[in-house]
């Protein structure tokens, strides 16, 4: 089986995020769509990727590849020339030839890396009351903020006179150096009334993605759905709040 691909989103947009949340991972392939869910140990965040594609898997409902090291795939991907990459996917491994330069990736066997217990229909499910869109301008602006605030891996999302911000510090303990950002004043749906906490090192799982990011959130549960899409990705970080 064959697959094209554009370089740039299965890199920048898939497997480079992808091994920021999970080493290894198995990325299942479906006629018009190429997906795969990763969770950190502690299960947040929860990372659905998705590429839209055309793929000729002929009578399967799906074909699936068990990756063991996504990092070593990126860094082989990254030395292929070109925009477009094609591949084929064999049995137990991944191959690339071109008269530049060849490849093999060998692949695990089904059932040695266990699957995310998340099902894309929960993620579909899940209710959120209130959106806004961070800039990514502002979401680089955090970045830099958080060598100030560096006592500090909590991040604050809260709404005041309408307008929504981040703040980079911690509450918990005082004379805690901090930092705020105005993000937006547009947003629809329930006003954020408490502070969301999340840990800052799931936002800086965002660093390279260079989007803005589609923001929503459940106000009963302080769940938060981080959402980057394009006209051939979609990346949806789903992240549980931080209690304290």
């Amino acid at each position: 089986m064959k697959i094209k691909l554009s370089k740039d989103i299965l890199l920048t947009k898939f497997l480079t995020p992808i091994s920021k949340v999970e080493e290894r991972c198995v990325v299942c392939i479906y006629p018009h769509r190429i997906t795969a869910i990763v969770t950190t140990n502690d299960t947040n965040p929860v990372l659905c990727a998705n590429i839209i594609t055309e793929s000729d898997i002929g009578d399967a409902e799906e074909v699936t590849l068990n990756i063991p090291n996504v990092n070593k795939l990126v860094r082989i991907l990254n030395c292929i020339q070109g925009d477009e990459i094609e591949l084929t996917v064999n049995s137990n491994n991944i191959e690339y030839d071109s008269p530049n330069m060849k490849f093999k990736y060998h692949l695990l066997e089904d059932g040695v890396i266990e699957r995310s217990a998340v099902h894309p229909d929960k993620i579909k499910a899940l209710k959120f009351d209130s959106d806004f869109a961070i800039d990514k301008g502002r979401s680089s602006d955090i970045m830099k903020g958080s060598t100030f605030a560096a006592d500090s891996n909590k991040l604050y999302f809260y709404m005041k006179d309408g307008k929504v911000f981040a703040e980079l510090t911690d509450k918990e303990i005082s004379n805690t150096d901090s930092v705020s950002y105005f993000i937006t004043d547009e947003y629809s749906g329930t006003e954020i009334k408490k502070p969301i906490l999340i840990d800052l090192e799931i936002f800086k799982m965002f660093y390279g993605l260079n989007e803005n990011i589609i923001t929503k959130v459940n106000t009963k549960t302080s769940v938060v759905l981080f959402k980057f899409e394009g006209d051939k990705y979609t990346l949806q970080y789903i992240v549980a709040p931080r209690v304290k």
